[in-house]
């Protein structure tokens, strides 16, 4: 059983990174519905749908959606499965956001999510005691747009931590200490628990 040390809670799939609604996101990174973002929503649906059962819990590292949010955080009611999100730098209610527009937005994630805060620095725990740390951004990342105020936000690398992370849109799901659970690398699917969970126990 995989759980948030935090909240001691058990999860059955972890994921991120969907964009949902994203019209410039439908076309890159791999992803070929430029100009046709409701298919691209409607393939991320179907797929999580088809693993995850209405009693899963799954936990969502970040950037569910993008466009108006009143509009594309309902895809949330789509989706079979509670979801706890831990937000990403897309994210309305992010660090990175403007304090006052993000409490204008909490209500809307307050609705569709039961929020994990904030989007660095809790840790998954395995059923054999070991831990990793969690985070929606990795240890390093090449980004020539990325701010000084998200680079602070990236956990530090201390040499031996393992950690789970989304953000990056790359395509390796393990890259030497980090579990990459963003859909990019997972053809579009969350991720089973059990999977992330051997590996944290493989690599401790």
């Amino acid at each position: 059983m995989l759980t948030i040390a935090s909240i001691n809670r058990a999860v059955d799939f972890l994921t991120s990174d969907q964009h949902f609604g994203h019209e410039r996101m439908a076309g890159v990174f791999g992803r070929e519905y430029e100009g046709r973002v409701e298919e691209m929503n409607a393939m991320m649906i179907e797929r999580w749908n088809s693993l995850v059962k209405p009693d899963d819990t799954v936990l969502h590292l970040g950037d569910f959606a993008m466009g108006v949010r009143a509009e594309t955080l309902p895809i949330a009611d789509r989706l079979n499965g509670r979801v706890l999100l831990m937000p990403g730098n897309h994210d309305s209610i992010s660090l990175l956001q403007d304090p006052d527009y993000a409490e204008r937005q909490r209500p809307l994630y307050e609705e569709a999510f039961e929020l994990i805060l904030p989007e660095t620095g809790d840790r998954l725990r395995t059923s054999a005691g070991n831990e990793a740390l969690l985070s929606h951004y990795p240890f390093s990342f090449v980004d020539p747009h990325a701010s000084q105020e998200m680079l602070e936000l990236m956990p530090v690398d201390d040499g031996r931590s393992l950690l789970v992370h989304g953000h990056t849109h790359e395509p390796e799901m393990v890259r030497g200490r980090q579990f990459h659970v963003g859909v990019d690398a997972h053809d579009f699917y969350p991720v089973r628990a059990s999977l992330v969970e051997k590996w944290i126990d493989a690599n401790s």
